[in-house]
């Protein structure tokens, strides 16, 4: 875990995006008063929030469908209220999965992330 993170799995999203792209991702972005998110661009406004749990666990079974859980819904709400693309990012996803997303948010936004990451082996 790196000093900006809050869980190595938040350290490990970070170093990812970072081996992809030059641009320096955030760690620990303050939204609001008591809201942040674990990583992201401050630029392009791409939040990713990395959950420690598998998907069933944060869902809410409902006819017709699933629903976020209370505390997961309005956070996202929040966050994208403020302007922010909201990417959670679960235990079970990949790299490629992670990196698609974002480079999907980065597009959303009109922004275009300088290739070639460093090496951090």
């Amino acid at each position: 875990m790196d000093g900006g993170a809050d869980t190595p799995a938040a350290t490990n999203v970070r170093l990812l995006l970072r081996r992809e792209w030059e641009d320096v991702p955030d760690t620990q972005i303050k939204l609001g008063t008591d809201v942040y998110v674990d990583v992201g661009y401050r630029g392009p406004k791409v939040a990713l929030d990395v959950v420690e749990k598998d998907y069933t666990e944060i869902f809410n079974k409902r006819r017709g469908g699933l629903d976020l859980r209370t505390e997961f819904a309005r956070k996202a709400r929040y966050v994208t209220r403020a302007g922010w693309v909201y990417i959670l990012v679960f235990r079970q996803v990949n790299r490629g999965e992670v990196l698609t997303k974002t480079l999907n948010a980065f597009t959303k936004r009109g922004y275009r992330p300088r290739r070639g990451g460093i090496a951090l082996y």
